[in-house]
């Protein structure tokens, strides 16, 4: 019994980090619509800049849940998940295979940082 509570505890106390979902326009304007504020922030898991917007975020993900969404562009899924991970980032995730909201937004560089609905 006394494993079982331990195994269980491994399971509960650990954080999910993000994991990019593929990105879906339809999905995704239905997810815009239904939030009043929201920052979207453009990053690559190889740019240093990005990552330290994403550590400075990480501090007060918890309040930052339904006001920031994390887009990841210029980039390979794998490299993305990998660097969440590292990060700890728990926050939404899209990933920007085709470019969609890259060029949506015009974004030319990251990190990048948009505000809708506001």
């Amino acid at each position: 019994m006394r494993n079982i509570l331990i195994l269980l505890s491994c399971f509960i106390l650990q954080p999910v980090f993000a994991e990019c979902m593929e990105f879906n326009e339809e999905k995704f304007e239905h997810y815009l619509k239904s939030k009043s504020k929201i920052e979207l922030i453009f990053f690559s898991s190889w740019c240093s800049d990005c990552k330290e917007d994403l550590l400075k975020i990480r501090k007060n993900q918890k309040n930052l849940k339904d006001k920031v969404v994390i887009i990841n562009t210029f980039d390979r899924l794998e490299k993305a998940n990998t660097a969440l991970k590292a990060l700890e980032i728990e926050l939404d995730c899209y990933f920007d295979r085709d470019r969609v909201l890259t060029k949506k937004y015009n974004i030319k560089a990251v990190p990048a940082h948009v505000y809708v609905n506001q």
